[in-house]
């Protein structure tokens, strides 16, 4: 009987190296299309997320701020890994940048003259 077991386990042993080899084999003949696919679709989320922020009004842009900075600081101090904190920080500083940028006078410095 023990000799049944091991072969048993030898022959699930090696079917399971199989298996795995060809799930492996499987991901690295898709990985290139399904990296290109989500280039594209990640092109086309910036795109639509600057048309949508370029028209929206500036009480929405800085509420999206205030959400995403306060987001940021939530999972900082709740402990979540610093990576997707520092996601959240870009998108508050990406916004409140495109929020200064629609003030008028934004690239003037104070107390510089206007002419």
């Amino acid at each position: 009987m023990t000799t049944r077991t091991s072969e048993m386990e030898h022959e699930t042993h090696v079917n399971g190296r199989s298996s795995i080899g060809t799930v492996k084999a499987a991901i690295t003949d898709r990985m290139p299309s399904n990296l290109d696919d989500a280039g594209d679709a990640m092109s086309d989320a910036v795109r639509a997320v600057r048309t949508s922020v370029a028209g929206a009004p500036d009480e929405n842009v800085l509420l999206a701020a205030s959400l995403a900075a306060g987001m940021s600081i939530g999972l900082l101090v709740g402990g979540a890994p610093r990576l997707l904190a520092a996601g959240t920080l870009a998108a508050a500083v990406a916004l409140g940048a495109t929020l200064l940028g629609r003030r008028p006078g934004a690239t003037r410095r104070p107390g510089a003259s206007a002419a």
